[in-house]
């Protein structure tokens, strides 16, 4: 009994501290979650049987497990914590046509022909290039593919096109390499109004460092200056294949824009940070200057 209450004493000691301060009350939350979780009498049942050796295995073992459970559970809190339903409204909207729209845009790209499709359009039959095959170190060069999982359940023969396909994976290391397509762009578009648009990642932490949150964000900024973050035009241009043009631009200019995007940037990460939430930092992924008819 005394092996086994000193050792949850050390597990919650580690499990209460928040930041550098020791919370009593969290302490006494966490030992009656951890007394909870860990069988006490199959322990000592099992300890009349087994020797000292396997006892302090089999406390050591239930711990760990309860361990990981309350640890899990608290991550859970404070996502759940932080939560706001109304702030799905000011992100920017992203959904399966922009999915359809990449791979369908990345096909084209590198040659990828669609022979046929069926189900409704969710099911395509491809054809890799023989380039494809030979960076993917493949010998096929059909294959039937999908976005919708249920359909790819039903069949065994289809694959996946989600974040672990190797397809949908080179797909993207093409998207981002160096040597694709220049790194310079320029938005054409009559959906799309204003002098520029920028993309970055905003990130939150909790107060112990580790990263809760990460959002892709964009930043419109309008003729007159103002800027308008994760607005609806720049999400529907995202689903239309992209078109190239002029503009005219100097450094002046291109700072104050950036400028512009940054303090947006420090506005959206003060209005999702709460006490669960701090701001961690933004990273830039994109910007692109829009060519207007005048």
């Amino acid at each position: 009994m005394g092996l086994m209450y000193t050792r949850i004493d050390q597990v919650v000691a580690d499990l209460c501290p928040i930041g550098d301060e020791f919370n009593d009350k969290l302490q006494d939350d966490i030992l009656g979650e951890i007394a909870d979780l860990v069988d006490v009498k199959q322990i000592l049942n099992e300890a009349t049987e087994a020797g000292i050796d396997r006892t302090q295995q089999r406390i050591d073992e239930a711990l760990q497990r309860a361990k990981d459970a309350t640890e899990k559970q608290r991550e859970l809190f404070q996502n759940a914590a932080s939560y706001d339903p109304s702030e799905i409204r000011n992100e920017l909207a992203i959904s399966k046509e922009h999915n359809i729209a990449f791979i369908l845009g990345m096909f084209k790209q590198v040659h990828i022909d669609i022979v046929e499709t069926s189900h409704n359009d969710a099911l395509w039959h491809i054809r890799l290039p023989e380039n494809i095959q030979q960076e993917l170190n493949s010998k096929r060069s059909r294959y039937e593919v999908t976005l919708d999982r249920q359909l790819a359940a039903r069949r065994p023969g289809t694959h996946m096109l989600d974040l672990d396909s190797f397809l949908m994976q080179h797909l993207l290391e093409k998207a981002k390499a160096y040597d694709f397509m220049g790194h310079t762009a320029v938005l054409k578009s009559d959906s799309i109004k204003g002098q520029a648009v920028f993309t970055g990642l905003l990130r939150w932490q909790n107060d112990q460092g580790n990263r809760l949150r990460q959002e892709y964000t964009a930043y419109q900024v309008l003729n007159n200056g103002k800027i308008v973050t994760n607005p609806p035009a720049f999400s529907n241009w995202l689903k239309q294949p992209a078109l190239t043009g002029q503009v005219t631009t100097d450094k002046m200019l291109n700072q104050e824009l950036l400028q512009k995007a940054e303090l947006a940037a420090e506005k959206r990460l003060g209005e999702v940070s709460n006490q669960y939430l701090q701001p961690e930092n933004n990273q830039w992924v994109t910007a692109g200057w829009i060519e207007n008819e005048t």
